[in-house]
């Protein structure tokens, strides 16, 4: 099978997957607001962010990224890192708070995996899960390579 056929099948199993455990979030009674779920959810505490970076890949401007940040920084969701060569810099990371909150705020339904899950057997889950997780590794770029899109 080519490379090309491979992303196709991807291409259309993703959808597949968001339509139907997609759940709703955000809005009243949400732990965190749309801005805020997205922040966090492109910050990974192995890798911080520079904050031009960060709002030029969720595409708002450095003001509103700062709002965002400054709530989750006050909950102890993000910290922020100054850069020990130039303290002028600074970086973001999620916090272990702010894993859990990614957690329980995820944008597909727990519920929903789990009965997808259960119609499989403990081999062909760890199959899936290993695969997703290789798929997502291999979209992290590597130092030098451009970023998503």
């Amino acid at each position: 099978m080519s490379l090309d056929e491979h992303v196709r099948r991807i291409q259309r199993a993703y959808p597949l997957i968001w339509y139907h455990c997609h759940t709703q979030h955000g809005g009243r009674g949400s732990e965190l607001s749309e801005r805020e779920s997205a922040v966090l959810s492109h910050l990974r505490d192995a890798h911080p962010m520079a904050p031009a970076e960060l709002a030029a890949h969720l595409g708002i401007g450095a003001s509103t990224l700062s709002e965002a940040v400054d709530k989750l920084v006050e909950r102890g969701m993000v910290e922020r890192i100054v850069d020990a060569a130039d303290r002028r810099r600074v970086h973001y990371r999620r916090t272990a708070s702010g894993e859990e909150a990614i957690d329980r705020s995820s944008v597909l339904s727990a519920a929903s995996l789990r009965l997808a899950l259960e119609r499989m057997s403990v081999a062909e889950r760890e199959q899936a899960i290993a695969g997703l997780e290789r798929i997502a590794s291999a979209c992290v770029p590597t130092t030098g390579e451009g970023g998503a899109t």
